[in-house]
């Protein structure tokens, strides 16, 4: 009987459990296939998978192969070598297995130990290294670990933090209900997303974080801890904020623009524009992007050359900026005034590749500046002619501007009065009567009482001059008040009544003193050579530099004294001056800097030195210029508010003298005719001495009723109180015809026109005033006058035959009743144009707009 396997034999007696049957038979007998998957199973759970491949095939080489067993006699065996040489190497390839099941145990091990290194190494990088901060808590909110990017921002150290609530150690109070909610919600969704919101330092200190909140669950579903990385976005947030700003500054920039905002491509085509294109051109935007017009079409012929030249060169030279000032026609024909500020848009390569720019109309500032240069030689020239005294004093009574007039009026001059105490000026008892008045003003400003508030007081004093004469004057005051509304002094005006003669001493101490300022006021300049250095330069200069003429010439560059800002378009004008002449800019403004970093803006005039390549720069400090400009326009409207009062009140004081002439002397003039009649019907109808005598009185005493008639008509016609402007002027011209001979004729439409009295007034005193300049200097025959009301619109027309007028004594500054006639249709709120030519005649035309109200007023002039 020959012996079992070795392999089989232990494997069998080892299946102890009746888990697995053994083989049966010999090898050559019973199902192979069998065999093979009986010993598979018996070996598969003791080998990994990886080398159980190796044992299938050396148990398929045992079954395969049947060799004689002699071959090889082991123990056991039976002296089956070969089922015994396979056995053994069966059982060499088991311990193999074991092996490198062992060493991948092994391993498995170490892989695992360098992995847990690496997540400390990781965790030691998150916790201590890692800018991010990172914050984890109980579900209770009690602080279970926190980095140190965290701590080192807040201030806190671990200690301090672990176990404690997160909320109010790390967040303001006005976010608690806010976190609680978005955490209630993560553990709810199990889902993590972006949280925003501020930590608080241990300082107080706030910054912005941005919060990446993941929750952990237990194998139970229980939320085991919630844990955040947050990353400080405070700069982030506060560039944000700083561009949505911007974005919302330029927005409102644009839209708020009072001019149009443009930008062109290099050949000139817009890409944008915006603002007020419509009002300011009459055509809308879409006009100008779609191509339908273009801005050089309507721009005024004669300044498209001046504006070439910025053009050209913000087409061709980077970062240029310029400035041009022009006119367009609108598409309604009307003219309109520009200003344009450009500049040239740089692409990535530094050279121009757009231009953009703001346009303003500045219509309205061109014509305010000429109807300024028109008005301030008229009001000079009326303030200094002027025989009144203008002065204003403070609440002290210390005079802070007294006319010069005040030396032709009383001696004194103007620095002197300035200083005298006001008791000098005026006797006892006028002084004593000036302080009860001013008493009254004082203690009605200290009750509050509104009826002081624009108080005027006219008053009748003596007063002393310098030489120790006396002279009567009309005072007139009233009272001022400062921005907020409380008194500041008062301002008023003093007449001689004495006599009337101060019109030319004003002009001549008006002219002494322009002469003065004229003398006294230098211009700085200086010479600079081609690389800019400045050669000579004048003591104004020194002046305005706060530099010696030593420190400059030869060492100082002009460019030394100009700011930053403005250096590169002083140096490309300098540049451009010298290669291309005429085409720099001969005026210019600039920022200037002095010795002590004070800044000023200066207006410069540069040009060439004949025959040199030397430039010569004339400065003027215009920054106090527009503060004076300022000044001056306020002196102005008071002057001229000062002047219609004083027109207003001799209007009334003429009223009230011409009504006393009637009301008074014309009764006595009558009742004396009516004693006369009387005692003439008395006497014998036969011839007499008495007689006679009795009827040149009454001749006499016709005579005078009639001047009392004629002098009250001429100071105040009561046609024109009673019965109206038309009726008014109707009188002048017949009593001007039957005055002077000339033939004077009157159309009026419509017949009723009805003014409010001070304009009727005004109407009627121009009136007279032009006829009185054609009796006095025209050498006419025959006067048209034209009264017609349309529209809102009052126009009045006087034209004569006569010499004519020419235009320098239209504008000379003796022609003061053409001057008045001026003055009194401004103050109407119109104009007056006066125009002539020599030897056809004169023609004077007023405009006054006027209330179309057809309700008479028989209130006078003197209300």
């Amino acid at each position: 009987m020959q012996a079992e396997p070795f392999f089989r034999k232990n494997v069998d007696s080892h299946n102890g459990t009746g888990k697995h049957a053994g083989f049966k038979g010999t090898a050559g007998s019973g199902d192979v296939r069998s065999h093979r998957q009986q010993r598979s199973r018996r070996l598969q759970k003791f080998v990994i998978p990886g080398c159980f491949a190796l044992l299938i095939v050396l148990v398929w080489l045992n079954e395969l192969l049947d060799i004689p067993h002699f071959l090889f006699d082991i123990p056991g065996t039976a002296g089956n070598w070969p089922e015994a040489v396979v056995e053994t190497l069966f059982i060499l390839a088991a311990a193999l297995v074991l092996w490198i099941s062992a060493h991948s145990d092994l391993i498995a091990r170490s892989r695992e130990k360098r992995l847990q290194e690496r997540q400390k190494i990781f965790s030691n990088i998150l916790f201590r290294e890692s800018p991010t901060y990172f914050l984890a808590t109980n579900p209770d909110g009690t602080i279970i670990a926190a980095n140190n990017a965290l701590l080192n921002k807040t201030g806190r150290t671990l200690d301090e933090v672990v176990g404690q609530d997160a909320l109010p150690l790390f967040f303001p109070a006005r976010e608690h209900e806010a976190i609680t909610r978005e955490l209630t919600d993560f553990v709810q969704r199990g889902k993590s997303r972006p949280l925003i919101s501020h930590i608080i330092t241990k300082t107080g200190e706030e910054c912005i974080v941005q919060w990446e909140v993941m929750v952990s669950y237990r194998e139970n579903g229980a939320v085991d801890f919630i844990c955040g990385a947050g990353n400080d976005i405070t700069a982030q947030k506060r560039a944000e904020s700083a561009l949505r700003l911007s974005e919302e500054r330029y927005r409102s920039f644009v839209q708020n623009l009072q001019g149009i905002a443009y930008r062109l491509d290099m050949n000139l085509r817009p890409v944008f524009i915006h603002g007020n294109v419509e009002k300011l051109t009459g055509y809308r935007e879409d006009e100008f992007l779609n191509g339908m017009v273009r801005w050089k079409g309507f721009i005024f012929s004669e300044d498209i050359p001046s504006l070439r030249a910025n053009i050209d060169r913000a087409r061709t030279i980077p970062n240029y900026t310029g400035e041009n000032t022009y006119r367009i026609i609108r598409k309604d024909g009307t003219l309109c005034w520009i200003r344009e500020y450009l500049s040239s848009v740089c692409g990535e390569d530094g050279l121009p590749a757009a231009i953009q720019g703001i346009v303003y109309d500045i219509t309205a500032e061109k014509q305010a500046e000429e109807s300024l240069r028109a008005s301030d030689a008229r009001y000079r020239l009326l303030a200094e002619n002027m025989r009144d005294v203008i002065w204003a004093v403070d609440m002290d009574l210390r005079y802070t501007y007294i006319s010069p007039s005040v030396e032709k009026a009383r001696g004194y001059t103007v620095e002197e009065a300035m200083n005298l105490p006001l008791e000098k000026f005026f006797t006892r008892s006028s002084y004593r009567e000036l302080k009860k008045t001013l008493a009254r003003i004082t203690d009605a400003l200290d009750r509050k009482r509104s009826d002081s508030d624009g108080v005027t007081q006219t008053l009748e004093l003596e007063m002393v001059c310098k030489d120790g004469s006396h002279i009567w004057v009309e005072i007139t005051a009233s009272l001022i008040h400062d921005s907020r509304g409380r008194p500041a002094g008062f301002v008023g005006m003093t007449r001689d009544i004495t006599e009337r003669k101060r019109a030319e001493e004003a002009l001549r101490q008006s002219e002494e003193t322009y002469r003065a300022i004229f003398t006294n006021t230098g211009t700085a300049m200086v010479i600079i050579e081609e690389d800019t250095t400045i050669s000579l330069a004048n003591s104004e200069f020194e002046h305005l530099s706060g530099y010696s003429r030593e420190d400059i010439e030869g060492k100082m560059s002009w460019t030394e004294f100009v700011l930053q800002e403005d250096i590169y378009r002083m140096m490309k004008y300098h540049v451009v001056r010298r290669m291309q002449g005429g085409t720099a800019p001969r005026n210019y403004d600039l920022r200037f800097k002095d010795r002590h970093g004070r800044l000023k803006d200066l207006h410069v005039t540069a040009t060439l030195l004949p025959g040199t390549r030397k430039s010569l720069i004339s400065l003027l400090d215009i920054t106090e210029t527009k503060k004076a400009s300022e000044e001056l326009k306020i002196s102005q409207e008071q002057l001229r508010n000062l002047h219609k009062h004083s027109q207003d009140v001799r209007e009334r004081e003429r009223t009230r003298i011409a009504r006393e002439i009637h009301d008074e002397l014309g009764q006595v003039l009558t009742a004396l005719k009516m004693d006369l009649s009387y005692l003439a019907k008395k006497l014998p109808p036969e011839p007499s001495s008495l007689r006679t005598k009795v009827d040149h009185m009454l001749t006499f005493v016709d005579k005078t009723i009639q001047s009392v008639k004629r002098i009250t008509m001429d100071l105040r016609p009561g046609l024109l109180d009673h019965l109206g402007l038309v009726a008014a002027m109707e009188w002048q011209a017949d009593e001007f015809q039957g005055r002077t001979g000339i033939r004077c004729s009157l159309m009026v439409e419509p017949d009723d026109i009805i003014l409010r009295p001070d304009q009727a007034t005004s109407v009627f005193r121009i009136f007279q005033e032009a006829l009185t300049n054609v009796a006095r200097h025209s050498q006419a025959t025959d006067v048209r006058t034209s009264l017609i009301a349309k529209e809102g619109i009052l126009e009045m027309t006087v034209r004569d035959n006569g010499i004519g007028i020419t235009e320098e004594q239209i504008q000379s500054a003796k022609s003061y009743g053409l001057m008045g006639i001026k003055e009194r249709a401004y103050f109407c709120g119109g104009r007056a144009d006066i125009s002539g030519k020599k030897g056809e005649g004169t023609t004077v035309v007023i405009s006054i707009p006027f209330d179309d109200v057809r309700v008479h007023d028989d209130t006078s002039a003197c209300g």
